[in-house]
């Protein structure tokens, strides 16, 4: 953008640099969308959590014989755990740029590396796909159909949800845009089939009642059912730092997070082959 007065028969130009947007300047990541599909707990005086487990003692006896004692039935119960790890990076804003920079550059680098951290706990979680007990039949649309099934199949109980990699989520459009007619036709492609539209964030949209979440820093996709067959324990979420450090001289920024991730019912999630 520029300014121009004449004086003198001398021309004095004044440049201003436009701002750049955020998606422009800001790197490009994996969207973080799992998190808030596990189940979530806070912090408490230890580094391990666990999630208590009720064993099923199996259905009662039936047509017992009067004046027959029942058999004792030992009652158990068992425990997934989650052990909270320190993570973190740590980088230096020096005098020099910050003095020469457009914008706050501490500021800025401070986000970066918290979405580096936001980042790390992304590929972790979806890493806990790989403990799942069922998996598809294969990485297509009908394999997700069979995704289902499995949990239908394990008496899951919730809200099922998935969350899927690139490559998945191109299988699962191809298959919806040559699929049977019966299918292209009927009344749950326009209500559930939104997974075709192309979209610009996480949520991808709806096939077949679940809700289809996008990210490229999952390995494996998985459906799972939500707030129950994951969780996470987490001490401290993404927090950021900053120390004077006269030597160099400049300013330190510290990102870093405490937290722990765990499956918590295998058999409540399936993930792809």
């Amino acid at each position: 953008m520029a300014n121009e007065t004449i004086s003198g028969g001398q021309s004095d130009s004044m440049f201003f640099s436009n701002w750049v947007g955020n998606s422009i300047l800001d790197e490009m990541r994996p969207h973080n969308v799992t998190k808030p599909l596990l189940n979530i707990e806070g912090r408490r005086p230890s580094l391990v959590f666990n999630w208590p487990l009720q064993d099923d003692p199996g259905a009662a006896t039936a047509g017992q014989a009067e004046g027959t004692a029942f058999t004792n039935t030992a009652l158990t119960t068992s425990s997934q755990t989650a052990t909270a790890r320190l993570n973190g990076l740590v980088a230096t804003v020096t005098d020099v740029l910050d003095a020469v920079s457009l914008t706050d550059a501490v500021s800025h680098f401070a986000q970066v590396l918290g979405r580096s951290c936001a980042e790390e706990q992304e590929v972790l979680l979806t890493g806990l796909f790989a403990n799942s007990t069922g998996q598809w039949s294969a990485n297509t649309l009908a394999g997700f159909m069979n995704g289902i099934a499995d949990l239908e199949a394990a008496d899951a109980t919730g809200l099922l949800v998935a969350v899927v990699n690139g490559a998945t989520l191109a299988a699962l459009r191809s298959g919806i845009t040559t699929g049977t007619d019966t299918f292209n036709s009927s009344a749950l492609r326009e209500k559930d089939a939104g997974v075709v539209e192309a979209v610009t964030a996480g949520r991808v949209g709806m096939l077949a009642g679940v809700d289809v979440y996008l990210t490229t820093a999952a390995t494996t996709s998985c459906i799972f059912v939500k707030g129950v067959a994951h969780g996470v324990y987490e001490v401290w979420d993404v927090r950021t730092e900053t120390h004077r450090d006269t030597f160099q001289p400049g300013t330190q920024i510290a990102a870093t997070t405490c937290y722990g991730g765990a499956t918590i019912r295998a058999s409540w999630s399936t993930d792809s082959a």
